[in-house]
C-alpha cells in the first residue's frame, strides 16, 4: 500500500524555529543540569496542546502543553525551547512512514 508523504505539507506550514537538546539529569544533590548536549535548531509548526486532548496518563492540568509537527526526529525525553520557555518531550507518535513526527511537549515546571 503506497502512503502519502505528508512531509512536504508539514514543511510548508512549519514557520516555527525551535532550539532542541538531550540534558543529562542531575543527581537529587545537583541543582542544575550537568550536561547539556546534541543542541539543534528545527523547523516546526507548534500549537497549544489542551491536556485532555493530548490522551497521556499522570497530565498535570496546570502546566502548558505544546503540540509539535515536524520533518526532523525527536525523541521522548529531549527539552525543546519555545516562546522562552523550556519544554520536556513526553510523547513521540511516529507519523515515519507519511513524512513527518507529531510530538507532545510539556512545560518544565521551574
Amino acid at each position: 500500500m503506497i502512503r502519502p508523504n505528508n512531509g512536504l505539507a508539514v514543511i510548508g506550514w512549519s514557520w516555527d524555529t525551535m532550539r532542541v537538546w538531550t540534558q543529562t539529569r542531575p543527581a537529587y544533590d545537583q541543582p542544575e543540569p550537568t550536561d547539556i548536549s546534541n543542541e539543534r535548531e528545527i523547523m516546526c509548526s507548534i500549537q497549544p496542546a489542551h491536556p485532555e486532548d493530548i490522551h497521556i496518563q499522570d497530565v498535570n492540568f496546570e502546566l502548558d502543553y505544546k503540540l509539535i509537527y515536524t520533518k526532523d526526529s525527536l525523541s521522548r525525553g529531549e527539552y525543546c525551547e519555545i516562546e522562552n520557555q523550556n519544554y520536556f518531550i513526553i510523547q513521540n507518535d511516529l507519523w515515519n512512514q507519511y513524512g513527518f513526527n507529531e510530538v507532545v511537549a510539556e512545560l518544565v515546571k521551574s
